[in-house]
């Protein structure tokens, strides 16, 4: 193999900083997880970070950041790589997001997680592909797996897992309000809070601003990239980490849900979990949701009716809704390491 003197001297670095650790570790089912970044946002923690910290010997191989065009032709090399140094372990699975590379060359059993569904011209094109590369699939909600469902030949076996949400971490009871994040200060009595990107599609930030427009309430926007908005019944905040996230939402009244598509929505199930009731639209985990102790869902037509309903009533239990409906992180946490069983043994 064409092996560059970067790609040899990435891997010494890599091998050399945690030879120790791969000596010692006790996991005879050791995994690779392949993914160009564990996440976007500085001290947040995402579903990657949870898979490497529940799943004993899965171990991060993204290396900070990789472009994807090139991420499946590391990854290959740096299997070439621990055929030939003594001491390095050969994966027994590998973990890997179905979008954005292509399938990866080897035929050690791998589990892909298709988080995103675009259109049916890209999933024939690119993410089937990879599906067809891969042992076991999981999709995170039965949303995205009836959207797919008619394309999927019969050989490719699917396991939906929804996302795992921190129940203890997302907990109002675990808010100080001693030390709570500076900036709720800024927040405006009984905001309405959304967390997304400004994006139409697929968040749809076209009719959150509607909203605004159309009523006279207080909101809170938390956006994954750098957003500006001057607007007096707007605040906003920028890449949050989950404790300044966690106290902005114990600062809100509610949360709203505005996309065309969604894979699950794990900010709006994580602000159910601090006891706010939503509005959202009918995509993600809310497909399986009936309107009720959580919140209700919406169209596009109906939202602004939506909004004033559950702005103005009480008695919604959101958090124990989430509870009762299993949809913590311990919960996916196992079913994420039975279907690892599955497949190294």
């Amino acid at each position: 193999p064409n092996i560059t003197k970067e790609l040899l001297k990435l891997q010494f670095e890599q091998y050399k900083n945690n030879a120790l650790n791969i000596k010692k570790s006790k996991s005879k089912d050791g995994g690779w997880l392949i993914n160009d970044i564990l996440t976007c946002i500085p001290n947040t923690k995402t579903f990657w970070h949870d898979l490497i910290e529940n799943i004993e010997g899965l171990e991060d191989r993204t290396y900070g950041y990789t472009d994807f065009k090139v991420l499946a032709e590391l990854t290959e090399k740096r299997l070439f790589l621990n055929k030939i140094i003594p001491w390095a372990k050969k994966p027994k699975y590998i973990i890997r997001n179905a979008t954005y590379f292509r399938p990866i060359k080897t035929k050690i059993p791998q589990i892909c997680l298709l988080q995103d569904f675009y259109n049916e011209e890209k999933f024939l094109k690119e993410q089937l592909p990879v599906l067809k590369s891969c042992k076991k699939t999981v999709i995170n909600s039965n949303y995205i797996f009836n959207k797919v469902r008619h394309l999927l030949p019969d050989d490719i076996d699917v396991t939906v897992i929804p996302m795992g949400v921190d129940s203890e971490f997302f907990n109002p009871d675990m808010v100080n309000k001693n030390d709570m994040f500076e900036g709720v200060k800024d927040i405006k009595e009984n905001s309405i809070l959304f967390i997304g990107s400004n994006q139409d599609w697929p968040k749809g930030f076209n009719l959150l601003m509607d909203v605004v427009e159309k009523t006279n309430y207080n909101f809170v926007f938390v956006m994954k990239y750098d957003f500006k908005l001057e607007h007096p019944r707007v605040t906003v905040f920028n890449r949050l980490n989950q404790k300044n996230l966690r106290d902005v939402m114990a600062s809100c009244k509610m949360v709203l849900c505005t996309s065309k598509m969604e894979t699950f929505h794990l900010a709006g199930v994580e602000s159910m979990l601090m006891d706010l009731p939503c509005v959202a639209t009918n995509v993600g985990v809310y497909t399986d949701f009936d309107d009720g102790k959580w919140g209700v869902k919406c169209t596009p037509e109906n939202i602004v009716e939506k909004i004033d309903y559950v702005f103005n009533k009480d008695g919604f239990t959101p958090r124990q809704y989430i509870l009762d409906r299993k949809l913590n992180k311990k919960s996916t946490m196992t079913m994420w390491k039975d279907l690892v069983k599955s497949i190294v043994s």
